[in-house]
This record gives C-alpha cells, structure tokens and sequence, in this order.
C-alpha cells in the first residue's frame, strides 16, 4: 500500500520501500547500506553492524527506476510498564540529501505502527 501511495507522488524519481527483518541483515545488505551512510557520516561499518544489529526491521527507501538506495531507518520495539505493551523505537536514519523533503522518515514511521499493531491483531487471533 505504501509502495502505491510512493507511486502517486508528483515528485520525480519515484521511490519504493522494501522492509528487511533482523533475521535476514547479512553482510551483503549492511554493507550496502553502511554505504550510503558512511558516505553521509562517516562510520566503521563494524560498529554500523553492532547498532544494526540491536533493531527489529529496517525500511530501505530505493528509486522506482535504477533501484539505488536513497535512505533506510531502523526500528525495534522494546517494553513498556503496562500489560501487553510496547513502544516503537525509531533508529538509524539515513537520507540522501536529494530525498530528504519527501517525508521518506514519516512513511517509514506509519509502515512501523501498521507492522506493530497488525501483529498485535495476529497474536490476539491465534488460539493457544
């Protein structure tokens, strides 16, 4: 939904999301990101790994037409003191200064609480 919603923009290229979770961050697709932010702040990417690493998902913002990363955040949740509870913790970000007046950060933040509460609603659903 939020690919299409990237799509009806007037602003030229187009970008697309792709949301990557913890368990499939390896070396090729740190790597590809620790580029754009090295390049942006400089970083070892060994500790760019270790801060990577400590998150739940990453939204990589790329364009529709060459595919060339644009910017990424991170997100993790962690606990709150009420039952059946937690807060989403945005991370890392990175945007290419070309994209930064899109809102690219605030779609990722949407696409973070849609993801948190449909699997709230998945829990709920499954008995056991």
């Amino acid at each position: 939904m939020l690919n299409l919603l990237l799509q009806l923009s007037p602003r030229r290229p187009v970008v697309r999301v792709e949301t990557i979770e913890r368990r499939d961050f390896d070396d090729q697709r740190l790597r590809e990101l620790h580029a754009l932010s090295n390049a942006l702040m400089a970083e070892r990417f060994e500790h760019f790994c270790v801060h990577a690493r400590t998150n739940d998902v990453v939204h990589v913002f790329r364009r529709a037409d060459t595919r060339a990363i644009v910017g990424f955040q991170f997100w993790k949740t962690a606990r709150l003191g009420l039952p059946r509870s937690r807060a989403i913790v945005g991370g890392k970000l990175r945007i290419s200064p070309d994209f930064r007046t899109r809102g690219l950060h605030l779609s990722s933040g949407l696409l973070s609480m849609t993801r948190a509460v449909a699997r709230k609603l998945l829990r709920k659903a499954t008995p056991g």
